[in-house]
């Protein structure tokens, strides 16, 4: 669905978060792996499909940084935040 969803444990009400593919194409991002920096602010998430790992903050796509061929897995280090 080239989305993900985020879950408040508390209250169990969901939000999507869109990641749209670039180039102009309407699907393919290929969300696969997803990780929150240690402060909590940032979610990074690695976009297959784009060949990107994506970071949202707010809810809101802030921007993208390239990677190798198809990334599918993160890791946050104790630099992060």
């Amino acid at each position: 669905s080239d989305t993900v969803t985020l879950l408040d444990t508390q209250t169990h009400r969901t939000r999507e978060i869109s990641l749209p593919a670039t180039g102009g194409k309407f699907i393919g991002s290929q969300p696969i792996a997803a990780a929150w920096s240690r402060d909590g602010r940032h979610l990074y998430v690695a976009c297959g499909g784009e060949n990107a790992v994506m970071a949202i903050e707010n809810g809101k796509l802030i921007g993208a940084v390239p990677t190798a061929w198809f990334p599918s897995a993160l890791a946050v280090d104790a630099q992060d935040g």
